[in-house]
């Protein structure tokens, strides 16, 4: 029995930055919170995508693979998405516009925000890191192994979430 608009959160980002990349929560939980989120893997192996209740692993080169249940994740975000008025966004526009059209529905939220972007997309830039090994490095070390991807005139869906500035870094 969960709340109405509950979101699940595992671990903290400050967790992450002190280097815990050890998961302890499955997928199979945290797919009981919520069918719509981000996270990422044990280890930080590949970047966790929640859609529609089904978990996608982006791996490093950019592919989604379906992870099994009993996989662990270190950090997670999920809430069962119940949107709201939809907004309609005619681009093209970086990442910069996109954040300022959604800031201008976002400004007074006061509480978590998930947001769902479903289009088609003339270039979306998408990253993760590789799997990381004990023992771990800091986050920022991470980071800056990040590889980077470019996809072209794809049809899909972003996932992301909105914090006011009272739960940063939680």
């Amino acid at each position: 029995q969960h709340a109405e608009h509950e979101l699940f959160q595992a671990s903290a980002v400050e967790a992450l930055l002190g280097g815990a990349f050890d998961g302890d929560v499955t997928l199979r939980e945290i797919l009981e919170h919520g069918d719509l989120g981000l996270g990422t893997l044990n280890g930080l192996d590949g970047e966790l995508i929640v859609l529609d209740g089904q978990a996608w692993k982006a791996s490093l080169d950019g592919t989604l693979v379906r992870p099994d249940a009993s996989c662990t994740t270190p950090s997670a975000v999920v809430v069962p998405f119940s949107p709201g008025e939809p907004v309609v966004l005619r681009g093209p526009f970086g990442e910069t516009q996109l954040d300022a059209h959604l800031g201008e529905h976002l400004a007074e939220a006061k509480h978590p925000t998930a947001i769902r972007i479903d289009g088609r997309f003339q270039t979306v830039h998408v990253r993760s890191v590789p799997k990381q090994r004990r023992p771990y490095p800091p986050l920022a070390e991470v980071i800056a192994q990040r590889r980077v991807s470019d996809l072209h005139d794809v049809s899909g869906t972003m996932v992301g979430f909105c914090f006011p500035d009272a739960l940063d870094r939680i």
